[in-house]
């Protein structure tokens, strides 16, 4: 499973990869972190580009953002 990784999670998502790694998950399940900039987005990149791209995908990608309060 690959996870598109807003550029406001960067940090959090490196901890959290780390911790799947050393609990051996990734033995078991194909886990695989992707940033915007791998794909080649822009930071600000709005929803609907993000979600353009990520559909038209072969492989199964899910899109990780913060949530905002409000």
């Amino acid at each position: 499973m690959n996870f598109l990784i807003d550029h406001n999670l960067g940090g959090h998502a490196e901890i959290l990869l780390g911790n799947i790694a050393s609990q051996g998950w990734l033995n078991l399940l194909p886990i695989r972190f992707v940033t915007f900039k791998q794909m080649n987005l822009s930071i600000d990149s709005n929803d609907r580009v993000v979600w353009r791209l990520e559909s038209g995908k072969s492989d199964d990608f899910a899109y990780c953002k913060p949530q905002h309060e409000g």
